[in-house]
């Protein structure tokens, strides 16, 4: 047993060491996978409002444009019309829905898979039903798109969601 005795110290060591540099990279390899996801709408993600022209070509079906039905409770219906194009998703949201008041519909972009939102435009009651447009970075998808009843435009918390509706990643779209 004393030939042994001079070997536990230095075993003992190794595995300290072996113990601390898994636990590292272990540490490491989790962050960097999810360090995209953490904030995915933060105060950093830009929303751009669409042009007339823009938002006037969305309203038009054309062959390559994408739309997804919003579902919602009672009477609402609403749909997005979004081309993704030189890095962008550019979207038109045109919603049936029944009169604000002196309230005012918002639309906010939520993460899929978390908690993160942002405000994205106001809805303005048109000829043909409420009616907005917006253009956000393509690194955003996919995300939740959700109309929520607002008292004010000032309002920091997202209010009584009324539509929502998922924009998938298109497999042959640009990233």
């Amino acid at each position: 047993m004393k030939k042994f005795i001079p070997f536990v110290f230095p075993l003992i060591a190794i595995c300290l060491v072996l113990f601390l540099a898994m636990r590292w990279y272990n540490s490491k390899t989790s962050r960097e996978g999810t360090q995209a996801k953490i904030a995915q709408f933060d105060d950093t993600t830009q929303i751009d409002n669409l042009s007339a022209s823009d938002s006037s070509r969305l309203k038009h079906p054309a062959q390559d444009e994408k739309s997804v039905d919003l579902s919602g409770a009672g009477d609402a219906k609403g749909q997005v019309r979004y081309d993704v194009t030189n890095g962008k998703v550019y979207m038109t949201l045109t919603a049936s829905l029944p009169d604000a008041g002196k309230s005012i519909y918002q639309v906010w972009f939520k993460d899929v898979n978390g908690e993160s939102k942002k405000k994205a435009f106001t809805l303005v009651n048109a000829k043909g039903g409420y009616v907005g447009s917006a253009a956000v970075s393509a690194d955003m998808l996919p995300f939740e798109v959700v109309v929520s009843k607002q008292k004010t435009a000032d309002d920091a918390a997202m209010g009584a969601t009324v539509l929502s509706g998922v924009i998938q990643k298109d497999s042959n779209s640009p990233s």
